[in-house]
């Protein structure tokens, strides 16, 4: 029969084996929570801290140069001196006896940059100079063409009425002799030629 004594020393060994496995349980615990704890605390400060950039942005303003407002100097206009021709044709109408003359010199660019008369001749003075008319005439009618106020090579009809007689007739065709109308000389008395020696003809008549 178990004695008194024996069944105390038997339960204070069953409280001590509790007591020491509940300290182990803990002491486990207390290990993996810091296991634990110092793998996060790892983990985290394995992370590299994020950096900040601190390079210069590039600037986008334009650097084109800025346009000269200095103006440019306007050249002195050209002036022309034809003094010397007056006496050179002075001499030429009285060596010769006309009665006058008169001169003019066009620019191509500048216009009439000299017009003179002597004699009877002044600005008003119509001279009858036959063929030669057709130097003059065609330079006009030329300069004309090249401003886009004339077609050479279109009916005379079409810029004046006198030509209406005449449609196909074409301003190229009449300076070249190449018309049509009949020549001066075969028939003087045609009475279209007639009609330029008159200051009040036309080819109408």
């Amino acid at each position: 029969m178990i004695s008194t004594r024996q069944l105390a020393l038997t339960g204070a060994a069953f409280v001590l084996l509790a007591l020491s496995a509940c300290a182990s349980d803990a002491s486990s615990e207390s290990s993996s929570i810091s296991d634990s704890s110092t793998a996060t605390t790892a983990s985290a400060s394995s992370v590299e801290p994020a950096t900040t950039s601190t390079a210069p942005l590039e600037s986008t303003t334009s650097s084109a140069p800025v346009p000269s407002t200095t103006e440019l100097p306007v050249p002195d206009p050209i002036v022309y001196d034809f003094s010397a021709i007056s006496p050179i044709v002075q001499g030429f109408v009285d060596e010769k006896g006309l009665n006058g003359a008169g001169l003019i010199i066009v620019h191509r660019d500048d216009g009439v940059i000299y017009e003179d008369h002597w004699g009877e001749f002044d600005e008003d003075r119509v001279s009858l100079i036959a063929s030669s008319s057709k130097m003059i005439t065609a330079g006009v009618l030329l300069r004309l063409q090249d401003e886009g106020l004339l077609d050479i090579d279109a009916p005379v009809s079409d810029v004046v009425d006198w030509g209406a007689g005449n449609p196909e007739i074409t301003p190229a065709q009449l300076v070249s002799n190449s018309s049509g109308l009949v020549g001066l000389f075969p028939n003087p008395a045609y009475a279209p030629y007639i009609c330029q020696y008159l200051p009040a003809g036309t080819m109408q008549d």
